[in-house]
């Protein structure tokens, strides 16, 4: 719903589902009526148009309905991958006739998992999976309108999605790519600082000289181009190690950044030098945040310490924990540190 000013009443455009011509319900200036209102009117619109049981109604008549009434009730951008799904079901063909010209009510399970089978070869399990809750949502909605007794594809089951892949690199292989890094500067600068102080590398591309502190040994973000996923301004600790790699870079004015190479560039460095060097393809500058990450949480550094030190946004956290100790968030740093040096002294390495 949305306030029109001019009549200084709330309205709801919504579609027909039988013609598809829309419809603008003016419900009255106070919200909560307006809203009781449009529920009642929706309600009165979708349960006139068919009976209990409409054996006659095609799969393709029912995913027009239901996604008119997702016009009305749904985000555009939930409109638009709730049709994508369907249309897979819709132009599936069984025995050389698409199933949307199949009557909605006989829809066998096993259709479904045709369609599921015939969509894992080429897509994500993420997108299969979706392509299911879409088919139970459009079935489910059925129901709740009247429009059908039950589900008839209710027994559809997702498939089972693939293992989570390691995301942070282990002390050896963060050592090795880091004395490849080295040897195509600024690059493996620009890796220590992500990977000492849990960075996302687009809060560190561009950064100003201005938000470098070599007194308090601190990164500020509050007046960058961007502060992070969270939106909130934070200040980023330095170990020894992030100092001497920043200290490395060629200082100019205040405004100007301090890596002059952007992190697009780099990223492109890395790409070629993890293919020459047969590192495995998570090296990933964000693997860099992961691995500082878990690399805190194994030297037993407070979880709150090591959730501000990587800016990640919890009201339940901040709650308990207003201000970290920049000390302790420093520790991060350091056990990343401690952790490469360990790698350098294993004989594997050697």
């Amino acid at each position: 719903m949305w306030f029109y000013k001019a009549r200084s009443q709330w309205v709801e455009d919504v579609r027909q589902p039988e013609t598809g011509r829309k419809l603008r319900w003016y419900l009255g200036p106070d919200e909560r009526q307006a809203t009781v209102e449009y529920h009642r009117r929706m309600a009165s619109l979708y349960g006139e148009q068919a009976p209990v049981q409409t054996a006659d109604l095609t799969l393709v008549e029912l995913a027009e309905r239901y996604l008119a009434w997702c016009e009305a009730n749904c985000a555009k951008s939930t409109v638009h991958y709730r049709a994508c799904y369907l249309a897979w079901l819709l132009d599936h063909e069984e025995g050389g006739r698409p199933l949307g010209l199949s009557p909605a009510p006989s829809l066998r399970p096993q259709s479904v998992e045709a369609v599921k089978a015939a969509h894992r070869s080429i897509n994500a399990p993420r997108s299969v999976n979706a392509f299911v809750a879409t088919v139970q949502a459009l079935y489910n909605w059925s129901v709740d309108q009247g429009l059908l007794q039950v589900n008839p594809v209710s027994k559809v089951r997702q498939v089972p999605r693939a293992p989570k892949q390691r995301r942070s690199l282990s002390a050896a292989e963060l050592s090795m790519f880091l004395s490849k890094a080295d040897e195509h500067p600024p690059l493996g600068d620009f890796a220590r600082v992500l990977v000492h102080t849990a960075m996302r590398r687009g809060e560190l591309d561009g950064l100003p000289w201005s938000a470098y502190d070599p007194v308090a040994k601190v990164l500020i973000l509050y007046h960058h181009k961007t502060v992070g996923k969270t939106g909130l301004p934070r200040h980023v600790p330095l170990c020894a190690e992030a100092v001497d790699a920043i200290e490395r870079q060629p200082r100019r004015d205040a405004d100007s950044p301090i890596f002059t190479v952007g992190a697009d560039a780099l990223y492109q460095r890395l790409v070629r030098l993890r293919k020459a060097a047969g590192l495995p393809a998570r090296v990933k500058f964000h693997a860099l945040r992961h691995t500082a990450i878990t690399l805190g949480k194994e030297a037993n550094i407070p979880r709150h310490i090591v959730q501000e030190m990587a800016g990640h946004g919890s009201t339940l956290m901040s709650e308990y924990y207003t201000d970290a100790d920049l000390e302790m968030m420093r520790g991060v740093g350091d056990a990343v540190a401690d952790a490469l040096r360990k790698a350098k002294e294993s004989p594997a390495l050697g």
